[in-house]
């Protein structure tokens, strides 16, 4: 199966890998219908096997360096961009997990004073409709808590910490 890539506004159709191969086959598509072997950003001679991942560039296997993540980039001003922009990624999977969390404990919090507030409402105006609305909000929130807190637990769980 065939995947497509768009690169610099023109499509790239690239074969998936097989197992053991470091690079992909890449294609350029014509509008004709018929395929051209993608060519090195540097190497104009050469066919390219990957795409740099932080500025979207050919690369032939000379030119195919793997960053500290593993990932192929041209430079090594690349490699520290994407580096960057992987940490950035990172810093906003914890923000994101830690803001689960907080709001999982406040919609907690807050249902269980609703709830609480509306058996003693119940029992001290006598006002029945007050409290099964206020015991059905607290409900809510308590729900909606158990739902933040199932996706904090999955973000955990995929190692967003």
């Amino acid at each position: 199966m065939y995947g497509l890539l768009t690169v610099w506004r023109k499509p790239f159709y690239f074969a998936p890998l097989a197992p053991g191969d470091r690079f992909i086959n890449l294609t350029l598509s014509a509008e004709s219908g018929n395929t051209t072997a993608m060519k090195c950003y540097t190497h104009k001679d050469t066919e390219a096997v990957a795409v740099c991942v932080h500025c979207g560039r050919a690369l032939c296997a000379v030119c195919a360096a793997p960053s500290q993540s593993g990932r192929l980039v041209c430079s090594p001003a690349c490699a520290a961009a994407s580096k960057e922009m992987e940490e950035s990624i990172a810093s906003t999977r914890h923000k994101a997990n830690r803001s689960a969390r907080v709001n999982a404990y406040f919609c907690f919090g807050l249902g269980a004073i609703f709830v609480v507030s509306a058996v003693a409402m119940y029992f001290d105006i006598q006002s029945w409709p007050l409290s099964i609305f206020i015991g059905a909000s607290g409900l809510g929130l308590c729900l909606a808590g158990m739902g933040f807190n199932r996706v904090a637990k999955r973000n955990t769980e995929r190692g967003a910490t």
